[in-house]
């Protein structure tokens, strides 16, 4: 009976880290404030807080899936979950924003397991049919980590401290590393798995140019959601709808949600149709106007209600889960003994652009704009001027979606 569950139980617990993972990962959207007035910091250097997580987390990628390949998932998510948690049990006493960026970065090279490391499992344990499901289902249970780093965290820094949050938080990991050790059973990889060198690996990825065109797209499909939703989304809210900054991260979490349920539905639709770069292409067309209609209101001559921004984010949220079959895709191109490092290196493309986002748009709002350096001086008009970079990436989108091959949901 207990064998027949395993994978799910595995999976599970692999989606758990990732769920915990993500919370912590857009955090810094809500904490940015906090530590712009506590510490007097600009919106460069907190933007670069946050970046440091995905320099880091974009570097291993590539290492991630060679490892998961050769090794297997378990004995490094055991680690890497205790490592994240030491991360946010020693950030909740940094003092220096210097340390803090080691901080993160520790988080991003911990946190880099976690996606790629339960897609892996997925690809070991379930049916190739089930795939774009699980990873939909995987990347929403991320999604309402997206969620929990948003207004709930918000509350929680403002109502206990930022400091004493991140202390309990990280307690998390140390529980999740403990039960990867007693319950996830994984079966040793083959010896056919190690037989080939990193450069075989790399020079037969290299020639799959529906994958790297791939990795593009979802480059620049994720990388607004990146920028806006995890970072400076809830500051820009705070300011468009005339709130507090915890109004405007719950405006925010509504794009987290609707991912928790687009995820699921297109990578099921996905599946339906047998369609990968159909859907891709008439999500990044939604996406764009989506994002017109959230960042520019106002100089559109609209004024949306409350209640109508909350429907634009989740409808974003919906369709920006194209994500999901871009990662298919790039299991389905490539052979399956090498599908981990294809994964490692699609999970990296996701967050890549994202990652040079967000500091460039930190820079442009301290130095485009009239106002400047403390977060009470801050307009709408400073940020819409710095987002003018997130629709131009559903444009790229788009146009890519004539280049990349259709796998039709099988594996090439």
């Amino acid at each position: 009976m207990i064998k027949k569950f395993l994978p799910w139980i595995i999976w599970g617990l692999g989606s758990l880290f990732f769920f915990a993972e993500y919370f912590v990962r857009v955090s810094t959207g809500v904490l940015s404030p906090l530590l712009m007035s506590e510490m007097n910091l600009s919106a460069l250097v907190v933007g670069a807080l946050s970046a440091f997580f995905y320099y880091a987390y974009i570097g291993m990628q590539v290492p991630v899936g060679v490892l998961v390949d050769r090794f297997g998932a378990k004995r490094l998510l055991v680690l890497t979950t205790f490592l994240f948690g030491l991360a946010c049990l020693l950030f909740s006493f940094m003092h220096q924003i210097e340390w803090g960026y080691c901080y993160r970065f520790l988080m991003g090279f911990s946190g880099a397991f976690a996606f790629v490391g339960t897609l892996k499992l997925i690809t070991i344990y379930f049916q190739p049919s089930q795939f774009a499901m699980l990873a939909g289902i995987t990347q929403g249970m991320g999604m309402l980590g997206a969620v929990i780093g948003e207004a709930p965290m918000s509350y929680a820094f403002h109502h206990w401290g930022w400091r004493p949050s991140m202390f309990w938080i990280a307690f998390i990991f140390f529980i999740c590393s403990v039960l990867f050790i007693f319950l996830v059973k994984e079966p040793a990889p083959s010896k056919a798995k190690v037989s080939s060198t990193l450069w075989q690996d790399l020079k037969a990825l290299s020639r799959v140019k529906a994958l790297w065109l791939n990795c593009l797209f979802i480059g620049l499909m994720y990388a607004p959601t990146t920028t806006f939703g995890e970072q400076w989304g809830s500051m820009f809210m705070s300011l468009d709808l005339k709130t507090s900054v915890t109004q405007g991260a719950f405006a925010v979490g509504f794009i987290f949600i609707g991912m928790a349920c687009g995820c699921p539905l297109v990578g099921f639709l996905s599946d339906r149709l047998g369609q990968r770069v159909g859907v891709m292409r008439w999500c990044s067309v939604a996406c764009l106007a989506l994002i017109i209609f959230i960042v520019y209101q106002n100089r559109l001559g609209l004024s949306f209600s409350h209640a109508t921004m909350y429907m634009l984010m989740f409808a974003y949220g919906i369709f920006n889960s194209a994500i999901v079959p871009s990662y298919a895709l790039s299991s389905e191109v490539v052979q399956r003994k090498i599908s981990g490092m294809a994964l490692g290196i699609t999970n990296m493309a996701s967050v890549i652009v994202g990652s040079i986002f967000i500091p460039v748009v930190g820079f442009m709002v301290d130095h485009v704009g009239a106002s400047f350096h403390h977060y009470a001086q801050l307009s709408v008009g400073d940020f819409q001027l710095a987002f003018i970079l997130l629709p131009l990436c559903f444009v790229l989108c788009f146009i890519l979606t004539f280049f990349i091959q259709e796998t039709h949901c099988r594996p090439l």
